[in-house]
């Protein structure tokens, strides 16, 4: 039987590949990624979502990473 995932880790980044790069090693690891495009998407996933970390670009367009820490 396997487990599944019941952490959850945002990971957040502007960059499609880096996304997919992350989320399949997140996987791998055994949590559940959850992935965001920007600093404003990953804050209405935070509202939504429980999530367990977060993994984030700090250069992206609409919220840095350190702006969105600090609304975090």
């Amino acid at each position: 039987m396997h487990n599944e995932p019941t952490e959850n880790i945002l990971i957040v980044d502007d960059e499609d590949d880096i996304l997919q790069l992350m989320s399949e090693a997140v996987s791998r690891w055994g949590y559940n990624p959850i992935i965001a495009h920007d600093g404003e998407d990953a804050l209405a996933k935070i509202t939504d979502l429980p999530i367990d970390m977060m993994i984030t670009d700090l250069r992206m367009p609409n919220s840095d990473g350190m702006t969105l820490l600090g609304k975090a």
